[in-house]
């Protein structure tokens, strides 16, 4: 699977993701690589799990930014919406935004697993 497979099955625009990494696919292949180990996902988890509430809108906002950057959109705007819930202290609708975040989130995951 390439680049171009990923972002077919993400809905992404792997052109625009590319001009990103000035047009070097290894470069974000590597990025991409590294995302699987990122430690931001887990930690939000934790922080939905104890109830922290600065914890839940500091590793949603930072998830938000890193999946922006390696152009996985559906991944940051679900992580979005967790931020602006806990900004809004809504917190009673995190868990369930948690659980789509969730799903893109292994998604994601899945596809980078599968890069060539």
């Amino acid at each position: 699977m390439n680049i171009y497979d990923v972002f077919d099955i993400l809905d992404g625009d792997a052109e625009t993701v590319l001009a990103r990494f000035a047009g070097n696919e290894g470069l974000w292949k590597r990025f991409a690589g590294k995302f699987s180990d990122d430690e931001t996902f887990q930690r939000l988890n934790t922080s939905i799990d104890s109830q922290d509430y600065k914890g839940i809108e500091m590793y949603a906002h930072t998830l938000k930014g890193v999946a922006a950057n390696l152009g996985f959109e559906q991944l940051s705007r679900d992580a979005a919406s967790i931020v602006s819930a806990a900004r809004e202290q809504e917190f009673e609708k995190v868990p369930a935004l948690f659980n789509v975040l969730a799903k893109e989130y292994n998604k994601v995951l899945e596809c980078v697993g599968r890069l060539d």
